[in-house]
Order: structure tokens, then C-alpha cells, then sequence
């Protein structure tokens, strides 16, 4: 399937163009991927609209495959199965090459590797934001083997920002936790599955980091009650009533617990960045509201820059 593109090769005049530049001109044909020893065939993508429970969200334009039976060449920088051969090669063991052609991603390298981090003294610039009286100074951002890690993950949900839909990276990545085998759908939810993975964290307790995806609906600042910063995601609209007559409607937040994440959450936020995709260990808790509303509230943490990308 390959990845979403910014420019094409515009065969009819032998150049590259952009994807604004195809929209004012409505360039749709002869276009082809701008790696030079690949050329294969690519589509324009208008764009889109998205409903949320509170607003209506635009999908940028882009352009794509024309068709999955002709991929892009192995060595060309849009090729997905590529990009992760790439980043196998430099994750110290977190992510494999199987001999099928797929991979296999050792999530609990990075369970341990965000433990590490959460037991981590803050530097005086992120105590200051929590008021702690006697912060350490010790260095907040980790130095050694977990950096490999946490850098892998973040390369790949920079990848997945990058594609189409789930179900490319759902066949070519597996992730191994604990001897259990995860697929990468009961890893990665788009927020139309938000609900699906509120079940799933309470049906299986799953203690593995979980990515979730969505759209940033607010930041709130620390106050005396709770000193940290937390981030808000856009709420599903969810028009289906259950058979019990209760509508469910998932929530996300997610607790910041080191300032450099708020300002990298912020300065791509001031860019007109929107989205965001985060992993981390989940909780999950109900509340109503009424007699017919209940709000699945799923509830996730950062100590690491790199459990996050805004795009």
C-alpha cells in the first residue's frame, strides 16, 4: 500500500509537483512516485472530512499508490516493508526481520524502558511545573540502550501517521509481550476503536503499552488540586445507542509528567498540527452522566518525549 506523498513526478512535464499544486490544477493523471528509480504509478487524494462529537476535522490531500498490485521498489523511501527494514537495522534487537518477510516488535523491552523512565528524578526545569520544593538534578531524558527503543517506536508511529489505514502495518508487524503474542490490532487504535480498546484493556487487564490516535481537543494546565499537565483528545461521535439503552462514549486524556512534552506538543500545535499519536501504559474507569450516558474514560501517561508524535 505504501505511504501517503506530498509530491508526484507529473510524467506530462517531466518534473516534480506538490499536492496543493495538483489540487489548484487539477493534475490527476500521468503521475508517478518521485523516486527516480521507482516511477511507479500514483493517484491524487482530495480531501476530506471527519465528524467528532464536537467538531468537524479536515484530512489533508495527498497522493497514493493507483494500485497495491504494483508497490513501490524496495529501495524506495515510500516503501513501507522498507522503512521498517531500515529501522530494524538500527533498534538494537526491539524490532526483528522475521524470515517471512514480517517483523516482530519486543514490547517488553519498551515496558521496561518506560519504567525506567517513570522512576527517573525530574530536572529542576520539570519540577518547577509540579512546585516540588527540593527537585534533583539529575538529567530527565535517559542516556544508553533505552534510547534505541523508544526512538524505534516513535519512527514507527511516524511511519503508521504516514499510511493510508491500519492494515498494512497489521500485516507485517506482530508484537511479542510477556511469551503472549499481540497483533498489531489490539496495539493500535485509530479513534473510531477507541471503545474497542477500552474493552479490551478490561477484558484482558492488558498491561502492555498501548498507541492510541486521535486529535488533540485541549491542554489543561497544572493547578493545586493536580500538578501536571494533561492533554485531551476529541471525543468520537457515537450516535449508536447499547441494548441496555446506554449510549458509551469513549474519553481520552492523556498526563504529561515532563515539561519538554509540553513544549514539543505545543510548538507543533502552533504549526497547525492537530493529531497526535501517543503509546503508553493504560487505565481505564467509567463514570455516568445521567441515567443515559456513560463515558469510557481511558487514561494514559508520557514521561518520555518519544512516546509521542504530533503530526
Amino acid at each position: 500500500m505504501g505511504r501517503k506523498m506530498p509530491f508526484a513526478y507529473y510524467e506530462k512535464e517531466k518534473r516534480e509537483i506538490s499536492v496543493d499544486e495538483a489540487r489548484e490544477k487539477l493534475i490527476t493523471k500521468s503521475l508517478s512516485c518521485i523516486t527516480e528509480s521507482c516511477r511507479v504509478p500514483i493517484i491524487y487524494i482530495g480531501p476530506s472530512e471527519r465528524n467528532y462529537s464536537n467538531r468537524v476535522s479536515r484530512v489533508k490531500d495527498y497522493f497514493k499508490l493507483k494500485t497495491n498490485k504494483k508497490p513501490h521498489a524496495d529501495n524506495c523511501k515510500y516503501n513501507t516493508k522498507g522503512q521498517l527494514k531500515i529501522f530494524a537495522r538500527d533498534s538494537e534487537g526491539v524490532l526483528t526481520s522475521l524470515e517471512n518477510g514480517e517483523f516482530n516488535f519486543r514490547l517488553n523491552l519498551i515496558t521496561s524502558s518506560l519504567k525506567s523512565e517513570k522512576t527517573k528524578c525530574f530536572t529542576d526545569e520539570d519540577a518547577s511545573i509540579q512546585g516540588l520544593a527540593n527537585p534533583s538534578t539529575k538529567k530527565y531524558e535517559s542516556k544508553g540502550k533505552i534510547d534505541p527503543y523508544l526512538s524505534t517506536m516513535h519512527k514507527i508511529l511516524k511511519l503508521r501517521s504516514e499510511i493510508e489505514s491500519n492494515s498494512e502495518l497489521i500485516d507485517l508487524v506482530n508484537l511479542s509481550f510477556g511469551g503472549q503474542n499481540i497483533s498489531w490490532g489490539n496495539f493500535y487504535y485509530p479513534e473510531e476503536h477507541y471503545k474497542k480498546c477500552y474493552n479490551y484493556v478490561v477484558k484482558k487487564k492488558a498491561v502492555h503499552p498501548i498507541c492510541l490516535e486521535g486529535i488533540i481537543d485541549g491542554i489543561k494546565e497544572p493547578s493545586d488540586k493536580f500538578p501536571f499537565y494533561s492533554v485531551s483528545l476529541t471525543k468520537p461521535r457515537v450516535d449508536n445507542i447499547d441494548k441496555d439503552g446506554i449510549k458509551r462514549i469513549p474519553s481520552v486524556s492523556i498526563t504529561l509528567y515532563n515539561e519538554s512534552t509540553i513544549k514539543y506538543i505545543q510548538s507543533e500545535m502552533a504549526k497547525g498540527k492537530e493529531n497526535i499519536a501517543f503509546y503508553s501504559e493504560l487505565k481505564v474507569k467509567s463514570n455516568h452522566y445521567g441515567l443515559e450516558v456513560e463515558y469510557l474514560n481511558i487514561i494514559g501517561s508520557i514521561n518520555h518525549k518519544q512516546q509521542v508524535h504530533i503530526f
